[in-house]
């Protein structure tokens, strides 16, 4: 039975307090949260049930039942010295600090605690025990929230009022992050996959971004606004997934320990530039009141892992390959007109530009890592971008009064 009916409990409270000091401004503040998951769990996790062969019955538990809707007897009908979960809270420290170095440049740093309370999923997966399909998978409501401590420092500069340039370096530090675990009970040969804290990771970089606000400088570039970024990223974790171990253990290649790997989200080069040229209706419908941007984005290629043989592999050869870089170029342009009480706007939106190909995954592993060609012996079409599309619209803006 995949239902859920459970009341969990959830609140936080921030406060934050700005301090001027001579030649600093710092900003320091505490988030406090509390979250109670309001279910049960086994004492014993490798002894939770009080009958196996009860809980593989799926008869016991309907929709229409009595003991379906009494939560005093559903909820901990099947397990064995049940015991409630307990509340969890937290209290988190967020500082940010900045230093005038000059009348146009800023030196800052942040520093900060983060939880964030597992998908919902992971804590209340089967919440009866019930043991009818043949690999269950049954969720953990005493999981903690997974915690991100988060370093910043960098400098922005005003080279003029309206071309801002900021860098900025930072680190992640992650931990109690989700994962699958198999656990088996006793020695009835059965078993079941629960989750657990157990996962960590790690993200640093560095990230420029260059700013041109609308209406710095003087004639046609007055109408360029312009937003360019770089990112330089390493991103790292045990796994990437929280079924990874799962998947790995029925495989028979888990390894005995766990270690960071680049994890699938991972790129190593990442670029976004927008510049847009607005010329607004000032006194004429006609010869203002167009505009045109182009939307570029750059991704070195996200990494994936060869075939694994045995546990070795998953340690030494886990995401050490990596996809095609990924560039992509939309246009959009439109026109303008004010109407009495509404404005309307004619757009035309142009996705990939340059119809550029490149894959995003593989439809067959195996078949990719030896002979090259991600869509696979079947010819799956699906593992390519997206080609040039091209959208027309209209949109009113009614105004109020």
């Amino acid at each position: 039975m995949n239902y859920v009916d459970v009341s969990p409990t959830r609140f936080a409270y921030y406060i934050r307090d700005k301090m001027e000091f001579e030649g600093f401004i710092a900003n320091v503040g505490f988030r406090f949260d509390y979250f109670d998951p309001n279910a049960w769990f086994p004492k014993n996790i490798e002894d939770p049930l009080k009958s196996i062969t009860l809980a593989k019955q799926s008869y016991v538990f309907t929709r229409d039942s009595a003991k379906f809707y009494n939560r005093a007897i559903r909820d901990t009908f099947f397990l064995k010295d049940p015991q409630k979960a307990p509340a969890s809270w937290y209290i988190s420290p967020r500082i940010g600090i900045s230093h005038p170095i000059s009348e146009n440049q800023v030196l800052y740093f942040t520093y900060g605690h983060y939880f964030q309370v597992p998908n919902m999923r992971w804590l209340y997966q089967n919440q009866f025990w019930l043991m009818t399909g043949a690999f269950n998978v049954i969720g953990n409501p005493t999981l903690k929230p997974e915690k991100t401590i988060s370093y910043e420092v960098g400098i922005k500069t005003a080279i003029t009022p309206w071309l801002i340039f900021d860098i900025t370096a930072f680190y992640k530090d992650i931990a109690d992050l989700v994962q699958s675990k198999w656990i088996y009970i006793g020695n009835t040969g059965q078993q079941y996959t629960t989750f657990v804290n157990q996962d960590f990771g790690s993200v640093r970089g560095i990230e420029v971004n260059l700013t041109k606000t609308f209406g710095g400088g003087g004639g046609l570039l007055s109408l360029l606004t312009l937003n360019l970024s770089y990112t330089l990223q390493f991103a790292k974790a045990s796994f990437s997934s929280q079924f990874s171990s799962y998947v790995l253990t029925w495989s028979g290649i888990a390894p005995e320990y766990s270690q960071e790997q680049y994890v699938d989200w991972d790129e190593r080069h990442v670029i976004n530039a927008v510049a847009s040229f607005d010329l607004p209706i000032v006194n004429s419908q006609i010869t203002q009141g167009y505009g045109f941007a182009f939307i570029f984005t750059y991704g070195s290629g996200t990494p994936w892992s060869p075939p694994f043989r045995d546990a070795r592999d998953v340690l030494e050869k886990t995401n050490t390959l990596r996809f095609p870089a990924r560039p992509n170029l939309d246009f959009r342009a439109y026109k303008s007109f004010n109407l009495v009480g509404a404005d309307i706007r004619f757009f035309a939106d142009i996705f990939n530009l340059l119809n550029l190909k490149y894959e995003t995954g593989y439809a067959d592993q195996n078949y990719y890592y030896y002979f090259g060609d991600p869509e696979g012996p079947s010819k799956n079409p699906t593992v390519w971008n997206r080609g040039r599309l091209t959208r027309y619209g209209v949109q009113i803006t009614w105004r109020q009064k």
